[in-house]
């Protein structure tokens, strides 16, 4: 088979080679980090920890129930105005 006869990636690997894959992953980090603090000077963090731990919880929400907290807690706030103006309304036997 023609796989067999072609030698892989560590068999051709020599010590300069591994050296320069090395120096050219750190320098595509640290641009990333370069252009990731510019972005955070312009805009601030992305995400506190805070803020991430509760997006996480935001999201796992919405997985298992298919809704926001939020857009839960908005349904539930117009709900209380509707049953509210009812009662306003048609007296205490609503709901």
């Amino acid at each position: 088979m023609m796989n067999e006869m072609m030698p892989t990636v560590e068999e051709t690997l020599t010590a300069a080679t591994e050296a320069q894959l090395e120096f050219e992953r750190e320098e595509r980090e640290r641009e990333d980090a370069e252009r990731w603090e510019c972005e955070e000077a312009n805009h601030g963090p992305l995400f506190t920890i805070t803020d991430w731990s509760e997006h996480c919880a935001d999201y796992e929400h919405w997985l298992t129930y298919g809704v926001s907290p939020m857009a839960e807690a908005a349904m539930g706030e117009q709900e209380d105005h509707f049953y509210a103006d009812a009662k306003k309304e048609f007296g205490e036997s609503v709901r």
